[in-house]
Parts: structure tokens; sequence; C-alpha cells
């Protein structure tokens, strides 16, 4: 009788197909000594090239730095293990280390030896209920009391070699020993009783005890030089179980009754209760019903385990077991995590499941499974066990039970040779093609179905055909491109019948709704960059839901969900979750989930939740590619999906949802693009006191603006289907979505504070709480409250010289003003008052003698006024503030008072700039003294001529002005009242005055700043 399925006991994949790992590109880096995994979800492994951390993607090798008595004391290691504080432990060669994963540094501990043998060989390491740490060495057995923080010595026999330690659920603690001895010990009394083992009356004692493993059920297992052995704590009774009977679990594993001796290394328990023992020749599996397997590497077969020397074993926190081999790595074995029923010619008796690619499957009225492919026909009796195989040479693409006779006519479509009719009991096939213009011209069947009128519907490669059964006829449907309302495409892939009657037909060219009653067809088709239309013209499946929905399945655009009231699509794509874009099959379970099958596995759609949970080969599928149309609902509820390598069929109701979460931890911080590491860095800051996947907050500098972070979920299973998003908290609205990349890089984030939050997604959709940390960026200094307060300081006093600048220049003008209103009030106000007094003697008579001199002297005053309002005009206009205007107006004055008298002048002023443009104040004085000394000269000296030099030095303006007149009249007019104007005007914009007499009049005007 054929086995179809591996029983749904064993906890592992049925085809066992082993991945494995490689941890560098040397023999020592592959020798795993030792396999844990940490609170946090990293893994650990001991080599003999250091001890490993492994987050699923990344392998960080943490080893001896000679001269650094903080790191590890030795490379090659022989056990590792966690304490309840979260400290590794690390047994090596030559010492004992404890792991502090805060400061990534170790404290080494040398073993205390009373006869100072070097016993520093640490091989096991346990830890109490008390919190103790129990350490064997070759040499005997020491405690460590976290309390005292003190190392203690257990004595007992000093020859006594500790091979294995283990505490059992009571909280005794058993030590094995090299000699074969079984240690019972008293860990409050540190007594020690000793147990001698044998196989049974008149048979040698035990030789060596290698491992000590309790099971979930209180079995008490031993591992041996000799094999495995099974001891009853009560009545001191060993029994020893035969590695050498173990039957291969695949018939190209190598005979084990060849091999003398077994040695086991490790013993371990998976979630299902199985037992599994390593051995230097294969592992062993003993499960819940007594069976011994083995298993060893198959040459050439990379699914088989890397090497048979099987060093260490472990099972992790999601069921996966871990194996490390003496130089080749490491091997994961993946649990069967669901009850997916797998059937395919591996795990069905050869020669009798002839379909391997699945393309049909449907039940009979018995419950039979009716399975069609490219090799034939199958009938699979499940209650008998039993597979009957018919048509074996025939392509089936597509079949249904007759709805009147299930269990005896078959509707089959072939892949080629068109539609056909199978008569079970007579094994006779009647063959519907072009034998009559009304029959069947397709030549490959894609999809048939029944109506409620009892019509068969067929979709072909040349049309749609209606097929009547009593009088065996047909009408097709085809494209017409002159009919609009003609199929969309002759290539109709699957046809679908809703709950209205309505029948829905996908073709490679749209989706088309026909209605059976007055033969109109309607089409939806797929519009570039409209978001409600069809996300793809080949549609290859078409389901129902219980709200009336319909969700189509296409080849590229993935699934489809069409509102009927409004006519809009609403899309299902993998970046919402689908494992893959080609959807062959839409079942519904009975709570209207819905399940479909793709080039990537199943997905089930979880409508409440809008979510999809994702399964691919690891959850036991028979492949991950499905075939279109090869999907099938039974009566019980039971759900059916074809693929290339066989077929699954599962309850959906069985399916649990994982309760396996996987944390997800920060693995890496870059600063440009550079590791962060713990402690001071290079330039004396220090960001990191503890590694990134411990820390909970990071302070940077503004300058430290390009920035990255590496996650990791730490769970081992799909790590290459791990979704991943992330959100900056202060910086994003919403998460950001990165399907399975596992990084994010930031540059020029504003100074705050912020929070990097981070979540995968495992390969059923299923999220995670996620971590965070939190990250403060300090402001630059032009950032800060205090040098804003500076600023508004500055920009006060800014203000304020503002201000006071306006005030005087305000007052500068005011004083202007009343300078100007003195110089008028004196200067052309007394010349004023002369002429009114002049033309009232003219005017009276009073002196009739001296008229026309007074006359005269009314024309001199007037135009002595005149003059005198031109100066103070010229003096105001800000169009002479350059120098070269005053000394323009210098020139032609002299020219115009000395020329009548036949004065030559000459000027001097080379070193002067002339673009200068000098203060009112100073430009009018300057030019009224040189207009008084030009005036003295003319009136009061005997000159001929006159010297005029304008020196310019260092920002001062001297003025020199001499003439060549008589000495005499020079001493005796000179020195009168124009001398003391000018002294006075010169005193008056900061200046000098000095004046002498050699051989004419000479004076002096100095230090004038004109800059």
């Amino acid at each position: 009788m054929p086995i179809l399925a591996f029983s749904q006991n064993d906890s592992y994949e049925t085809s066992m197909m082993f991945r494995r790992l490689l941890l560098g590109e040397f023999y020592s880096q592959n020798n795993i000594s030792s396999i844990i995994q940490d609170k946090t979800g990293f893994m650990w492994f001991g080599t003999r090239a250091g001890l490993v951390k492994y987050d699923g993607y990344n392998i960080n090798t943490i080893t001896n730095i000679p001269g650094d008595n903080l790191s590890l004391s030795n490379n090659s290691i022989n056990v590792v293990f966690e304490d309840s504080f979260s400290n590794i432990w690390v047994g090596t060669d030559e010492g004992l280390n404890r792991f502090d994963k805060g400061t990534q540094t170790f404290t080494r501990f040398l073993i205390p030896d009373r006869n100072l043998v070097n016993t520093n060989r640490v091989t096991s390491i346990v830890q109490d209920n008390s919190g103790n740490i129990w350490v064997g060495t070759e040499h005997g057995l020491n405690k460590y009391d976290y309390s005292t923080k003190q190392f203690s010595k257990i004595d007992f026999e000093q020859t006594n070699h500790i091979t294995t330690l283990c505490e059992d659920k009571k909280g005794i603690l058993w030590a094995g020993t090299y000699s074969g001895e079984l240690l019972k010990i008293d860990v409050i009394g540190n007594s020690i009783k000793k147990i001698n083992l044998d196989y049974g009356k008149n048979s040698p004692k035990i030789k060596s005890i290698t491992a000590l493993f309790e099971d979930s059920k209180g079995n008490f297992w031993i591992g041996t030089f000799e094999g495995l052995g099974k001891y009853d704590r009560f009545s001191n009774k060993f029994t020893q179980i035969s590695l050498r009977n173990a039957n291969p679990a695949n018939p190209l594993f190598v005979q084990t009754k060849k091999i003398n001796e077994f040695i086991v290394h490790a013993i371990v328990e998976d979630f299902s209760g199985n037992l599994w023992i390593s051995s230097q020749h294969g592992l062993f599996l003993l499960n819940r019903q007594n069976e011994l397997l083995y298993f060893t590497n198959i040459e050439n077969n990379f699914n088989s385990l890397s090497f048979n020397y099987i060093t260490s074993l472990f099972v992790d926190r999601t069921g996966i077991l871990w194996i490390g081999t003496y130089g080749y790595g490491l091997n994961k074995l993946f649990p069967k995590l669901h009850n997916f029923d797998k059937f395919s010619s591996e795990n069905i008796a050869e020669n009798n499941l002839l379909v391997k690619s699945i393309r049909a499957i449907s039940e009979d009225s018995f419950g039979n499974l009716w399975i069609g492919g490219y090799n034939g026909l199958n009938k699979i009796n499940r209650r008998q066990n039993s597979v009957s195989n018919y048509l074996e040479i025939e392509a089936i693409y597509s079949f249904l039970p007759d709805p009147n006779k299930p269990n005896e006519i078959l509707w089959i479509g072939k892949d080629v040779g068109g539609f056909c009719k199978y008569d079970i009991k007579s094994n006779k096939l009647t063959i519907y093609k072009n034998t009559n213009p009304n029959l069947i011209n397709g030549e490959v069947i894609y999809s048939i179905i029944s109506s409620k009128d009892g019509f068969l519907w067929i979709g072909t490669d040349q049309g749609l055909l209606r097929f009547d059964r009593k009088n065996e006829s047909s009408i097709a449907f085809k494209y017409d491109s002159n009919d609009k309302n003609s199929l969309s495409h002759n290539k109709v892939n699957v046809v679908f019948e809703d709950k209205n009657g309505l029948l829905w037909i996908g073709t490679d060219v749209g989706l088309n709704i026909l209605n059976p009653k007055t033969n109109e067809f309607k089409h939806y088709f797929h519009i570039p960059k409209d978001s409600v239309s069809l996300s793809y013209n080949a549609v290859l499946s078409i389901n129902e839901d219980k709200e009336n929905q319909i969700w189509i399945g296409t080849a590229g655009g993935g699934l489809n969900r069409f509102d009927r009231k409004s006519g809009k699509f609403h899309h299902y794509l993998k970046k919402d979750g689908l494992p893959d874009n080609v959807v062959y099959s839409i079942l519904l379970d009975e709570m209207d989930n819905i399940w479909i099958s793709t080039n990537n596995g199943i997905s089930k759609f979880i409508k409440k939740e809008n979510r999809f949970r994702n399964f691919d080969e690891k959850y036991g599928l028979q492949n991950n590619e499905f075939n279109q149309g090869a999907a099938f609902k039974s009566k019980s509820g039971e759900l059916f999906f074809g693929g290339i390598n066989g077929f699954n069929a599962f309850y959906p109701s069985k399916i649990n949802e994982t309760e396996n979460i996987p944390p997800i931890a920060i693995t890496d911080f870059k600063i440009f693009n550079q590791t962060v590491k713990t402690g001071r860095l290079p330039n004396g800051r220090t960001i990191l006191t503890k590694p990134i996947s411990e820390s909970k907050e990071i302070q940077l500098s503004y300058l430290d603006n390009a920035f990255s972070f590496e996650f990791a979920s730490l769970e081992y299973f799909t790590t290459e289907k791990t979704k991943y998003a992330y959100k900056m908290e202060g910086l994003d609205k919403d998460w950001n979505f990165v399907e399975t990349r596992r990084f994010v890089a930031f540059n020029s984030i504003p100074s705050g504070k912020y929070i990097f939050k981070v979540k995968a997604a495992n390969n059923e959709g299923i999220w995670s709480k996620g971590t965070e940390i939190s990250i403060i960026i300090s402001p630059p200094f032009w950032e800060t409250w205090w040098f804003y307060l500076l600023v508004i300081l500055f920009l006060g006093g800014i203000m304020h010289l503002l201000y006071k600048y306006r005030i005087n220049q305000l007052l500068k003008i005011e004083r202007l003003r009343v300078k100007l209103a003195s110089d008028l009030h004196d200067d052309i106000g007394a010349t004023l008052s002369k002429i009114s007094m002049q033309a009232d003697i003219v005017k009276y008579g009073i002196d009739k003698n001296n008229t026309e001199k007074n006359l005269s002297r009314i024309s001199e005053l007037s135009n002595q006024a005149i003059g005198t309002m031109r100066d103070i005009v010229w003096s105001i206009d800000a169009r002479n503030d350059e120098f070269k205007n005053i000394i323009i107006k210098m020139k032609d004055e002299s020219y115009s008072i000395l020329r009548s008298k036949n004065i030559a002048v000459s000027f001097e002023h080379s070193t002067v700039k002339l673009d200068i443009k000098l203060a009112f104040e100073i430009r009018q004085n300057l030019y009224l003294i040189f207009k008084e000394a030009i005036n003295n000269i003319y009136k009061h000296s005997n000159a001929t001529e006159v010297n005029v030099k304008l020196l310019q030095e260092s920002g001062f303006l001297t003025m020199e002005i001499w003439d060549n007149g008589s000495s005499f009249v020079v001493k005796n007019e000179h020195s009168g009242q124009g001398t003391k104007n000018m002294k006075m005007r010169v005193e008056k914009i900061g200046g000098n005055f000095s004046n002498e007499i050699q051989n004419g009049y000479k004076v002096v005007f100095s230090g004038i700043k004109i800059r």
C-alpha cells in the first residue's frame, strides 16, 4: 500500500532539506563547537577561530587581540553559554571569559586549582536556579558565586575530567566525566554522589559520558562514546539505544551498520518532542513513535548535510534545528510549521502517482481525488491509501466530473487535442474535435465549468463555447473586430459563473461579462494611468466572495477586487504584500478569506485586516511555483492547489496564525559611511557607550549630518523574504515600506529630537512591534538660544547706534540751519543794512555832495551781498562735495580778484586726491579761509605773484599761501582783522595756523583732517 504523505506528527519537512551556512573561508572558522541564541535573538557560535555573532545576514567574528586583556583569552572555543543576566560566558582552551555585551569587553577568569595544574581548558558551563555559574574543566568542577564574585573549587577526585553539565527540572546538577562516571551534585551543599553506569549484568562500564539531556517528558538521556542511552534516575537503570539499528531517512544515505563506534556529541529536542542526536557519523532522529532514523551527507546533493561529523546541535525559538559540523560550517533544518499536506512523487510510492506537474484537481461524490496533468490522470482514494492511473499518455489541462454522473463521466480538456468525454468504467475516450461544424474546434482547453442551466462552458485557445451535453452540440463565441459586443479575445483562460448567473470570462486581452440570456458582452480592460481600471489585461482566475465582490487574478498585475456598483477595480500587488504578481488560482475559505496560488507560493488574503499571509516551500508546499487552474475546494472545505511538483491539500482553519513574530534589532550605525564603535573615538568623542543594538539614545552634532542605520529581523526561517519599514518621528508622518532593504540613510537632518523606528514583517505578512532609538542632534552655535540672544543684543546695539547717528545727523542739519541763518544774518544782513543806510542817505539828500560816492557804495555792497550769497549756496550744494570742485572755485575766485591788479597766481596740488569728498563745514571754511587770504593780498599787498600749494599727507591737508609783496606793508597790514578771521576758521575745523614775513607774507594752514 503506497504512503501518500508523511505523518503530520513529524516536526520537520518530509524532504529534510538542509540549508548550509559557512562562517568563513577556513576550516577552523567552520569547526563549530557550540551554538546558542541569546535573549535578544542573535545567534552565537563557538568555533576554533573565535566567537561568532550572527543576525541572519552578517557574520561578526570576535577574536583574541594580543596584548589586550579585555579581549577573548583564546580563539579555540569549547562552549558558549548565556546566563540570566544576559552575559555571554565563553569557555576556551585557555581560560573562562565573560563577555559584556554592553561594553563589548571580556573579563577573564583563571580557574583555581589546588595542585597548580593548568585547568583552564573549560569544557562545559551551566547556571543553577540560584544564579551560580558552574564550570567544568579537564581537572574538576568550579562554582562562580555571583553575590561574592568569587570562584570556589568543588572537591572530588582530582583527576576527574568534566565533559558535560546539565541541571534538571528539580534543580539537581548532573555532571558527566571522561572516565564514565555520572555525578549527582547538591548545588546547595556542594555534595557529590558518584554513579557508575553499565549496560547490564556482566557488561562493561560506560567508557565516557559526552552529553546529558532531560527532555520535556522528564526522560534523562546520556550520550557516550558507545552511543545513546536512557537513564532512569529512580531505578538507576541505564538502557542503551543502538544507533546501528537506525534506518536511513533517504535511500541514498550511507549504511550505519558498517560503523563500529558512535560518539554522541550533543542531544536536543525539537518543538514536537522529537529527539536529535549528533555523532561523528551523521545526524540521528528518534521520533515520538520511537522510530530511529539517520541522515548523512550525500555527494553532490547540496540539500543534504554538509558533513557527517556533527559536533553541536541547537533548536532556536522558531524551531529551526542548527547543526554544527567539524570544519564544514553550519546546517539548518526547518520545521514544518503548518498542516499543508503534500502529495508528490517524493512522498507517494514510486510508479503510482504518474502526474508530477498538476493542471487540474477535482473530487467525485465518493470523495476520491482526481488529478490531471501532463502524464495523464490519477485517482487517489485517501480512505484506502491507494492511487489508480488512467490515460497515461494523455496531456490533460482541465477536467470536470459530470454534474449528473461524477463517478462515471469526466469531461476533459487536453493540452493539445481538444475537448473530450471520458467514460471511467469503459475506459472510453470520446474526442470532440472538428467532427461537426457545431462541435468544439479549440485545440487547447483551459477551463471547463457547468452552469446552473446545465450547459458546459469551455474556454479554449480559439474562443468560448457553450456545450449542450444532451445533443452534444455547441455554440461558439469569438472575437470579431467589427463587432464591439463580441468576445474581447479568443484565448479564454478561465470561465466563472457568479451567483446571478452571469458568466465572467478571462482572456489574454481583457475581462468579459456575458449575459447568457441576451448573449451580450461587457468588457473591462487595463487603461494606462487609470488606477481604477483592470491592472493587467491577461486574466487567469476569477472567484466571488460572500459579499458578491468579484476577485480577479492576472498574469502580471496581481490580484484585483471588482466593485460592481462603481465599476472600479482595486489592485493588490507585490508592494502590498502579495508574494508575486502572477495569480494562477483563487479559492475562498469558510471565513471568506481569499487563498491564491502564485509563482512564488500560496497566499492568504485576510480581508478584515487587509493583509496577506504568505507561504512557501519551507511551510511544506510542493514547490513555490503553482499552475493555472489547478485549484479546487471540496464539500468539506478542504482546499487543493496544484503545481509543478505535485499538489497541497489543507483545511484553512488548521493553518493557525504564527506565534513567532521575530524581534528586530538595529545592527549597525554609521556616520559618513563609517561604522561607529563603542567607547572613545579617535577624535575624542564618545557617541556609543553600548553596541547600537543595546543603545536607546544617540547624541549627535549638527556636523554628523550624514548617518545611516542597518537593521535585521532576528529570525532565521525566511530572512530573504522578510520585509521592513521605518519611520523617523519628527521627520516622517507615515511609515516608509522598503521591501527587503535593511538599511536607511539620512542626510542634512535639522537639529532637534527624533525617534527612529523600524519594524519587520515575516514571510506570512505579520508585522513585529519593532524597535526604536532616540536621536538628539545638537544645533550649530548660530541656532542656539544664547546666539539668538547675542544677535538680538547686537541688532539692538546697531539700532541704538543708528538712532544716535540719526539724532546726530538731525543735530548737524539743525546746526547747519542755525549756521546758515547766522551767516545770512551776519554777512548778508549786515551788508543789506549798510545798503539800506546808504540808500536813505541818497534818498533824503543827507549828504548831497557825495551822492555819487554813496551810490557807488550801494553798488559795491550789493555785489558783496550777491557774492556772499553765492558762496553760501555753493558751499551747501552736495554736487560740490569733491575736492576738485573747491580747487576750481579757489582758482576762479583768485583769478577774478587779482586779475585787476595784474597779480599772477599759481596752484600746486599734485598730491591731493581730487575725488575725495569734503564735509560741508570743512569745505565752507576752507574756501572762506582761502578767500580771506586772497582778499588780504588784494587789499594790502604790493605783490605781483601769489603761490598756492595744497599738500595731502596721511589724510591731513596743508595749505600754504604766500606772496612777494613789500615786507613793510605786509607787516603793518597783513596782521590785521583778516588774519584773526583766518586763524579762527582754521581752528574751527581742527587745523593749525601759522604765518611768517620773509620776502613777502606767508600763511600756512595745517593739520586739517579731510579723510
